[in-house]
């Protein structure tokens, strides 16, 4: 392993990691073995996400959450952390098996890529977010002024792209969200009308088909494809490695794949990137399934590339995304800001047990919790067997990445999840 450190006043710690960002997207191999980091010239390190001991006894947990011994009968399949400190510092540590069927658990590569759930909904909206100034919008926009097939009557037009990042639209997803071709996204909210529940701005419900919409309206502002509008706005400056269902990735980080299986009882099924996917696709949708893209239809066809769930990347791309958020930035610090804040005796949103308590452009809050005990910025996912999350520290800039494998249907068949469980709050209360 090579390292090289960098100061960031001697160079532009941006255009590097665009340069290095698109080397890796080559296929080249030619960074499989460097490590790069970058530190602020006489800087001094100041408070610290949390010492070394803390993150060895993290470690320790993700080794003792997938060890599969006695007193874990029903253990998680891999686990996976990081930490990444505002000087540019990064560590990581994995453990655990890639499959049910392997012998034993073990140290496994911390490069590992998996789908990270609804962690993606933060690079999805910090690409809107980017494209507020270049094509002339703002949150206040109506999402009619963008997608010009979106409904215009009283229960729709009034619906911002503020209400859609920080889910206050009043859509659901008792229609669905998944929507890939023939059927187009136009197709279907004609047909489906987004099922909404409540008016605009004056409930907090959490919806994928918010995100699903929010990728469409990046491809309109853009004018390009969605993944390649995020990769260049959100993924490659901010250093995360990998892609949505795949697209953009080359061999070597296909190769790196991390299958997804869920738990149900004492058995587990695979639920996402098979080895027996289409790996020579340019897109891998659902079930493994190989999509070409030559007759891809922007802003309609974007349910192909899952804006609300469908990042794969690695642990440390999870723990960069949200360190990217905290970046002293104007963009970083309007997404930042909160929309909806819970207040309980209005009873103005469904707060699924604390689980959302403030929600910004993208962003969730934890700031009085006392189950959590730090105040956090970031996000969560939980589907598919994925346990994870990605959150920063606003005091230190500092910020923690960590996810699960192999993990049961923590919604239990409700129409809303719940506060993390005691195996993740752990990783959160270190903070």
């Amino acid at each position: 392993m090579l390292e090289f450190v960098f100061h960031r006043q001697a160079v532009d710690a941006y255009f590097l990691r665009r340069m290095i960002s698109s080397l890796a997207r080559s296929g080249t191999g030619v960074l499989s073995y460097v490590n790069l980091r970058f530190r602020d010239a006489g800087a001094s390190r100041g408070k610290v996400l949390m010492n070394e001991d803390t993150f060895r006894r993290l470690c320790r947990h993700v080794q003792a959450l997938t060890s599969h011994d006695d007193s874990h009968a029903e253990a998680f399949l891999a686990g996976a952390i990081a930490r990444t400190c505002a000087n540019g510092d990064t560590e990581s540590f994995a453990f655990g098996r890639r499959h049910p069927s392997d012998e034993r658990a073990a140290e496994l590569p911390s490069d590992a890529i998996v789908r990270v759930a609804s962690v993606s909904k933060m690079a999805t909206a910090r690409a809107v977010v980017e494209l507020f100034s270049p094509s002339g919008s703002e949150p206040a926009t109506p999402v009619r002024d963008v997608l010009k097939w979106f409904p215009q009557d009283k229960e729709h037009g009034s619906i911002t792209l503020a209400h859609l990042l920080s889910h206050t639209s009043g859509l659901s997803d008792k229609c669905g969200y998944i929507v890939a071709p023939p059927d187009s996204l136009p197709e279907f909210v004609e047909r489906t009308g987004c099922c909404p529940v409540t008016s605009p701005g004056s409930f907090f419900r959490y919806a994928n088909l918010n995100y699903v919409l929010l990728g469409a309206i990046v491809e309109v502002l853009s004018g390009e494809r969605f993944d390649r509008a995020v990769a260049k706005s959100v993924l490659d400056p901010a250093g995360v490695v990998g892609g949505f269902n795949w697209a953009g990735t080359g061999p070597d980080e296909r190769r790196k794949s991390l299958p997804l299986y869920q738990r149900y009882g004492k058995n587990y099924v695979l639920e996402a990137d098979s080895p027996r996917s289409n790996w020579a696709a340019p897109l891998i949708w659902r079930d493994g399934i190989g999509v070409e893209l030559t007759s891809y239809r922007l802003g309609e066809d974007t349910g192909l590339f899952s804006p609300h769930a469908g990042l794969r990347t690695d642990v440390v791309g999870l723990a960069r995304l949200v360190q990217f958020s905290l970046e002293d930035s104007d963009n970083a610090r309007l997404q930042r800001q909160i929309v909806w804040q819970l207040d309980e005796e209005r009873s103005n949103g469904a707060h699924c047990d604390g689980l959302f308590r403030q929600f910004g452009l993208g962003l969730s809050l934890h700031e009085a919790d006392a189950r959590i005990g730090k105040t956090l910025i970031g996000h969560a996912g939980h589907a598919l067997g994925f346990t994870g999350g990605a959150w920063g520290s606003p005091e230190t800039g500092d910020a923690l990445g960590y996810f699960l494998t192999g993990s049961a249907d923590l919604t239990d068949g409700s129409d809303d999840e719940s506060i993390y469980p005691a195996e993740e709050l752990e990783f959160l209360r270190a903070f």
